[in-house]
C-alpha cells in the first residue's frame, strides 16, 4: 500500500514538474518574440513634403527621420539616407527625361505614405507606397507604386538585394515556383492566382528576365524585411530550432515586383536561410541575441 502511494506521489511530482517546465517555456516563447518599438534606443517621426512647379505636383510625400538616438552622428547619417529616399521619388522621372513630342507632361506624387516594416538596433526596413507617375497633364488615374529601403544601422548604408542574398538563381526559382505568398490586398483579395509570379512571368524567356531584374539591371524589384505577428504554435516550433531559426522567426522576406501597379510576395526568412549571405545572417543573429537578452532580463 505504502509502495503504491509513493508511486502515485512520484507520478504527481513528475506531472507537476513537467507542467512547471511547460509553463516556463510557454512564457519564454511569448516574451522571446514580443518586440515593441519602444524597446529601441531611437524612434521615428514623420515628415511631409509638398512641392509644386510647372513640372512637379507633389502632394503629401511622407518620409521618416530618426530622433532620440544617443549617437547623434549615427542619427545624422541615417537621416541623410532617409532624406535620400525622398529625393529618389523626385528623381524617378526628371523633367529632362520627358519626350519632346509637343505634349505637355507633368510629374505627380499623390498621397504617398511610408511604413516601418521592421526595426531593430541593426536593421531598419521601410516601405513607401502611393502614386508616382510622369504623364500627360490632365485628370487621369494614377497607377500605384512602391519603393522600399533597408538600412544597415552599423554600416550606415542602404542594402541592395545582392548584399543579402548569395544565391539569386535559387531565389528566382522559388519565386517562379510560387513559394512566396502574395500579400498585397488589391480589392481585398491578396492571394488570387492572377497575381502569382508564375503568371506575371509566364511568357517564354520571362524567368531569365526576372533573374536579370533580381540582379539589379532595372527598377522592377524592391525588397524589405517585414515583422510578422507569430502564433503560439510558430513560437513553440521556433523555440526548438537552432539559434539562427530563433533569430529569423517572425520575419518575412518580401520581394516587390513593379509591373503596372505593384505586388508584394513574402516568405518566412527561415525558408530561405540557405540563400542568404552568411554575414547578413550573422548580423541578424547578433541583433536578435542582444534583444532577447534584454527582454529576458526585463521579464524575469
Amino acid at each position: 500500500m505504502k509502495t503504491t502511494q509513493k508511486a502515485i506521489k512520484k507520478r504527481w511530482y513528475i506531472i507537476v514538474a513537467v507542467m512547471v517546465v511547460l509553463v516556463i517555456v510557454g512564457i519564454f516563447c511569448f516574451v522571446r518574440w514580443e518586440r515593441k518599438s519602444s524597446d529601441l534606443s531611437f524612434q521615428f517621426e514623420e515628415t511631409t513634403y509638398t512641392y509644386e512647379d510647372e513640372y512637379y505636383d507633389v502632394f503629401n510625400l511622407v518620409y521618416l527621420q530618426m530622433v532620440g538616438s544617443r549617437d547623434k552622428e549615427k542619427e545624422r547619417k541615417i537621416n541623410q539616407l532617409l532624406e535620400d529616399d525622398r529625393k529618389k521619388v523626385m528623381e524617378m522621372e526628371p523633367p529632362d527625361s520627358y519626350p519632346d513630342d509637343g505634349w505637355e507632361y507633368g510629374f505627380y506624387v499623390g498621397t504617398h505614405q511610408c511604413d516601418i516594416e521592421y526595426a531593430d538596433e541593426k536593421f531598419i526596413s521601410i516601405s513607401y507606397s502611393g502614386w508616382v507617375v510622369r504623364q500627360l497633364k490632365g485628370p487621369y488615374g494614377l497607377p500605384a507604386t512602391m519603393m522600399a529601403t533597408t538600412i544597415d544601422c552599423e554600416e550606415m548604408k542602404v542594402l541592395e538585394l545582392k548584399d543579402v542574398v548569395s544565391d539569386l538563381n535559387g531565389l528566382c526559382q522559388m519565386l517562379m515556383e510560387d513559394r512566396f505568398k502574395h500579400i498585397t490586398a488589391w480589392d481585398g483579395e491578396p492571394d488570387l492566382d492572377f497575381y502569382k509570379v508564375s503568371t506575371t512571368y509566364s511568357r517564354e524567356g520571362a524567368e531569365r528576365d526576372l533573374l536579370e531584374t533580381l540582379n539589379g539591371n532595372d527598377r522592377e524589384i524592391e525588397w524589405y524585411i517585414k515583422e510578422r505577428k507569430m502564433s503560439f504554435s510558430e513560437r513553440w516550433s521556433a523555440f526548438w530550432g537552432d539559434e539562427v531559426d530563433k533569430a529569423l522567426a517572425g520575419k518575412d522576406f518580401v520581394i516587390v515586383i513593379l509591373k503596372d501597379n505593384y505586388n508584394e510576395y513574402a516568405i518566412d526568412m527561415r525558408q530561405i536561410r540557405e540563400l542568404l549571405k552568411e554575414d547578413f545572417v550573422e548580423s541578424m543573429l547578433q541583433a536578435d541575441q542582444g534583444e532577447s537578452e534584454e527582454m529576458t532580463q526585463t521579464s524575469f
